[in-house]
């Protein structure tokens, strides 16, 4: 796609002194423009790597929790539409850890000391800030977790020395460098940045013209659809790394000075000078064209707002920006192996959260006051099972209510066809079987047809001890609706938000039916749908009264088995995190429209 370039940057040819006001004043370019991404890392001391293990060690946790590990590659040849990719070039991607999400307001006010934004909100993407602000932030940000911060001026990685004042439409004057081996954060390069837009994908085949879609609402927020305001982010579906609003809510800077032209001999780093700092993923304020993940854009470093007539407008405030940092080829495979589990990074991902959970949770009628409960599953599903991935084990589909759809949740479906699922889809994938009729877990012995609303006759056991696929227990599926929060602190109405238009389909919004999983905003843990959509199916006998003395799996007999989350037919007092409803275990065609979620013992 061709770059369009903002027509206020039209001006670049001008002279533009350093004295002048305004933010085109800043571009004093070539000038302060050779750096150079070659620089050596520092020589470093035995203490000062004992130093940076412990730091790293400290707060992998807090990365793991927020980010995305992406082994690295080398991209050979074109991508269709891409100006980055192109024939006869080259491209190393190192390995990277990815934050899953643009720098939010709370999170730079936490290292620079302050807020810039115009578009108030902590969970918002920070905005008004200029290509020298975000890697001010970087260092900031590497030097308070104890990392090698990448970039250096005239040799210098101690920002307090770099002579500028943030937030002022200012420029450093010096050579920049970025050590790009250094393990602190940084701006990903324009190459990067787009590898990771296309969710990793280098071929032409499965590409998306936004970042995880071809429906630039469903996973950006653009001019059309947001009244040219930013929006929390992770509000909109991630693409297939995880990765969200790389299309649209604000640009992101990256590393890259802009050249008119990429040849086969434009370094991975991009040119090694220019006067305009490269934009990527459009924002809040333009329309789809910008959101493209091929659409590329400039801006001077400087600058820190614009529109398409003025400079720094704060009406047009849609500048922010995103961190990587570099790491290790073993600890991208080792932790890239975890990611296909605790985190959504692939499409049947899920989360990793075994836990003991003692006292009382406001509201809860399962988390009570001295009870303790065992959280058992260490993986959950980040989906309701879908209608193509039932039919691929029970070799049909379930969908009583409206056309079926391969991506739509499985529906029409009893409780006794959920654990038949559970252990042919433990078959197939070569694990133990957790249910078990009088002692048999092959389920051809239990004399049960599927979706006949028959019921199964004889005594039903689940081994939660086994590695294979079941339901969650009551106690389980809240815990993860809460998106693994314990305490009363932060809590929320539905799973993932107080809003629930953000993160659940229900009666006001479905239309009266369902819809593809995954489109709505995930929770805390990155699970989508634990609020409507469909309704799922609990271990548990129902119980109208939970004590102290109530086991972890719930009461050990009943008449009617436990539905949670509330779907796309009922009211949002059904779709809270506390709200629970029963239904007869043989019903396939339930009031509140049940589907299934499939939580495992064992780590994927």
């Amino acid at each position: 796609m061709k770059k369009i370039k903002m027509a206020f940057l039209a001006i670049a040819t001008l002279t533009l002194l350093a004295t002048s006001a305004g933010c085109s004043s800043r571009k004093v370019a070539s000038a302060q423009a050779s750096d150079t991404s070659s620089a050596k890392p520092e020589e470093e001391t035995p203490a000062k790597a004992a130093e940076k293990s412990t730091a790293s060690n400290a707060d992998a946790s807090e990365d793991s929790s927020y980010g995305v590990i992406v082994p690295g590659t080398t991209v050979k040849g074109v991508i269709k539409g891409s100006e980055v990719f192109i024939e006869g070039r080259t491209v190393t991607i190192p390995s990277l850890w990815v934050c899953d999400h643009e720098v939010t307001q709370s999170e730079y006010q936490s290292v620079m000391g302050e807020n810039p934004s115009e578009n108030s909100g902590s969970n918002k993407p920070v905005e008004m800030v200029s290509w020298y602000d975000a890697i001010m932030y970087c260092n900031k940000k590497s030097a308070a977790a104890g990392r090698t911060p990448c970039y250096k001026v005239d040799g210098n990685a101690d920002t307090s020395q770099w002579g500028y004042t943030p937030h002022n439409e200012d420029y450093i004057s010096g050579t920049i460098t970025c050590d790009f081996t250094a393990d602190g954060y940084r701006l990903p390069t324009e190459a990067e940045w787009e590898y990771l837009a296309r969710g990793g994908n280098t071929s032409n085949s499965g590409q998306t013209e936004y970042s995880g879609s071809n429906d630039i609402d469903a996973v950006a927020w653009y001019g059309g659809n947001c009244e040219y305001e930013t929006r929390e982010i992770k509000k909109k579906r991630a693409n297939a790394l995880g990765l969200y609003d790389m299309s649209g809510n604000v640009y992101e800077w990256c590393w890259d000075w802009d050249s008119d032209t990429i040849t086969t001999s434009t370094p991975s780093s991009g040119a090694s000078s220019g006067s305009e700092r490269i934009v990527r993923g459009g924002s809040c304020y333009f329309g789809g064209f910008d959101c493209d993940v091929s659409y590329r854009s400039s801006l001077f470093p400087s600058c820190r707002s614009g529109n398409r007539s003025s400079y720094n407008d704060p009406d047009a405030s849609y500048y922010g920006f995103r961190v990587i940092r570099t790491v290790s080829k073993n600890d991208a495979e080792s932790t890239s192996a975890k990611n296909e589990s605790s985190k959504n990074t692939a499409s049947n991902g899920g989360v990793n959260n075994p836990l003991t959970v003692t006292g009382e949770i406001a509201g809860s009628r399962v988390f009570i006051k001295g009870r303790t409960v065992e959280i058992w599953a260490k993986w959950c599903c980040d989906h309701e099972v879908t209608q193509s991935e039932y039919q691929s084990v029970m070799g049909t589909n379930r969908n009583e209510y409206e056309g079926l759809s391969p991506r739509k949740p499985v529906t029409s479906v009893s409780w006794y066809d959920a654990i038949v699922y559970c252990n042919k889809k433990s078959v197939q994938a070569g694990r133990t079987p957790c249910y078990k009729v009088n002692g048999k877990m092959d389920t051809s012995q239990w004399g049960y047809t599927p979706h006949n609303e028959d019921g199964i006759s004889g005594t039903i056991t689940c081994d939660f001890t086994a590695d294979g696929y079941r339901l969650p227990t009551e106690a389980e599926w809240e815990y993860f609706a809460r998106g693994g929060n314990t305490s009363n602190s932060g809590q929320t109405e539905y799973s993932g938000s107080d809003d629930i238009e953000a993160v659940a389909w229900y009666r006001e919004n479905s239309e009266y039916m369902t819809h593809d999983v995954k489109t709505k905003a995930p929770n805390a843990l990155g699970l989508y749908d634990m609020s409507g959509n469909v309704s799922e199916w609990c271990w548990d006998w129902d119980s109208d009264t939970i004590t102290t003395s109530t086991p972890s799996a719930g009461a050990a007999s009943g008449s009617d088995r436990v539905i949670r989350g509330g779907g796309w037919k009922v009211a949002d007092g059904y779709c809270t995190v506390s709200s629970q409803n029963f239904d007869n275990p043989s019903n396939c065609y339930s009031p509140y429209c049940v589907g299934i979620r499939v939580v495992c013992s064992r780590s994927e």
